[in-house]
């Protein structure tokens, strides 16, 4: 791959340079190195396609001048190079540096603050390193190494820091708001019960909001990495610094089919060969396996938080029926409530219309009598419980009430 020096160029006070990395065709990026160091660079877009073999479909997810959610994510994965974009975190990853986009917003910062400092100390590990083995070379009376200095532990990738990086930011973000939604459901999930108010009822909903949009992002993130995992080929792929070792193992087996083929081969080259054989694909695995823990560690965060978001989500759905039950049953008390005043009502009705008949200006011989009057009176009352009791156990027998 190239230095990257022919398709990136550092900033200057041009003004109608900057004026023009406001189109679509150059971008203006932070280059990160596999040093810890930055500096802020513009990009032409088509040098982008060319060095790194990309698709227009491929830079549009990282491209910052899309208006796309960021909660979407996405990691495509080339030969050369992979594209990362988490929760706002747009780059583009190879072996040795990092593009990182729209590097003003929150998450970059929080990305920086974080994979900087361990590219430093890797760098500085490793710069001491080499001196340390220079000296063992030196030392020696041959020349050659000393034979353990072949197993020594290898440094990290750089592309590999940098996704973890990428990661870790992504899950701390998950997590500060999953800290935070899960103070302010405590507060809800317990103040809605004792009084249930509009302003409560509205908090209820914007919590299960809240929990639907963090358990949607956990559960893409997971998807995400699950795929990746389930993709032995995509995992080698991801280790970027592994693939000029990849192509010389391949040309190598070559070689050796050719010789098999040839003849030239004799039983000796052939165990020989199946012994290289072996280490090179103990060697693969071992690069398969870094890449998978990491990725593995990251997705049962994931999980974890979906699980999270799901279990306050399901507290609020228990909650918001329990409130509907309750309502239901308070509208229940006042409809009975109508309807029991509705046959008082018609039962008083009934008392009003004959006490009404006889006072309209009849001769019944009844108006001077006041055994008349209280008999009369005494009768309607009678009468209006009567009927008020009649339909009191007719709506009890069909319940109504």
């Amino acid at each position: 791959m190239d230095s990257g020096e022919d398709y990136d160029f550092e900033l200057g006070g041009d003004v109608g340079l900057k004026a023009s990395t406001k189109s679509r065709a150059i971008y203006e990026v932070l280059r990160v190195d596999s040093d810890g160091r930055n500096r802020r660079v513009y990009v032409k877009r088509r040098d982008l396609l060319r060095t790194h073999g990309l698709k227009p479909r491929d830079l549009r997810r990282i491209d910052p001048f899309w208006d796309k959610p960021r909660s979407s994510h996405g990691i495509v994965i080339k030969d050369s190079a992979f594209l990362v974009s988490l929760m706002g975190l747009r780059c583009l990853v190879t072996e040795d540096r990092l593009l990182l986009f729209d590097p003003e917003n929150d998450a970059a910062r929080k990305f920086l603050a974080f994979v900087t400092p361990r590219l430093r100390t890797a760098a500085g590990k490793s710069l001491i390193k080499n001196l340390r083995l220079e000296q063992e070379v030196l030392s020696t009376t041959n020349g050659v190494a000393p034979a353990y200095s072949k197993e020594s532990t290898q440094p990290t990738p750089f592309e590999l820091e940098a996704l973890e990086g990428v990661l870790t930011v992504t899950l701390s973000q998950l997590d500060s708001e999953m800290n935070v939604l899960l103070k302010h459901a405590a507060k809800v999930l317990s103040a809605v019960p004792s009084e249930v108010s509009p302003m409560n009822l509205e908090q209820l909903r914007r919590t299960k909001q809240s929990c639907v949009e963090i358990e949607s992002k956990a559960s893409a993130l997971r998807n995400l990495l699950e795929e990746i995992l389930d993709d032995e080929d995509e995992l080698v792929r991801l280790n970027l610094s592994s693939r000029p070792r990849r192509e010389d193992r391949v040309r190598q087996r070559e070689r050796e089919r050719l010789q098999r083929e040839q003849g030239s081969n004799t039983q000796y080259q052939n165990a020989e060969d199946a012994l290289a054989e072996m280490d090179d694909e103990e060697e693969e695995e071992k690069e398969v396996e870094e890449v998978e823990d990491m990725l593995e560690y990251y997705m049962q965060r994931a999980a974890g938080v979906q699980s999270e978001a799901e279990r306050v989500l399901e507290g609020a759905r228990d909650l918001e029926e329990s409130i509907s039950v309750s309502l239901s049953a308070r509208r229940f008390e006042v409809n009975r409530l109508e309807l029991m005043l509705s046959m008082g009502s018609f039962a008083a009705a009934l008392g009003a219309m004959i006490s009404g008949i006889f006072g309209m200006n009849l001769r019944s011989n009844l108006e001077m009598s006041m055994l008349g009057f209280y008999g009369v009176t005494g009768l309607i009352v009678v009468g209006c419980f009567y009927v008020f009791i009649s339909l009191f156990l007719y709506t009890k027998k069909r319940r109504i009430v």
